[in-house]
């Protein structure tokens, strides 16, 4: 089984490679403002997925839905690779919150139990 610290760390990096990505398009056209904020919004959840915030993935999970769906259906204002680049991200940090999500986090076994 996965390990949750390792489904962590492994949110994080992505959650990273999305942010340089959505900075890179702000970069690349003239509709910065809400990428930039949209970066931003990456880069403190990308914080919170390496203290291990549990409560961040259940945000994060749903907005790398909404914005893998919003940056492929307006690929038109960015070059097409980059959009794409942010689609694969985006699918690939919502499988591994998923999984992350679907496991239940781990209990401190009682010395009374049986």
């Amino acid at each position: 089984m996965f390990r949750t610290k390792k489904l962590f760390n492994a949110a994080a990096i992505l959650g990273l490679l999305n942010t340089i990505a959505t900075f890179g398009v702000a970069a690349l056209t003239d509709f910065a403002t809400p990428l930039v904020v949209g970066a931003v919004i990456w880069l403190v959840l990308t914080v919170g997925f390496k203290a291990n915030m549990r409560w961040m993935a259940y945000f994060a999970f749903i907005l790398a839905l909404v914005s893998g769906v919003y940056f492929y259906a307006n690929s038109a204002i960015a070059p097409v690779w980059a959009s794409m680049t942010i689609v694969v991200l985006n699918v690939l940090l919502s499988v591994v919150l998923f999984i992350l999500l679907w496991k239940r986090p781990s209990r401190a076994r009682s010395r009374h139990s049986s």
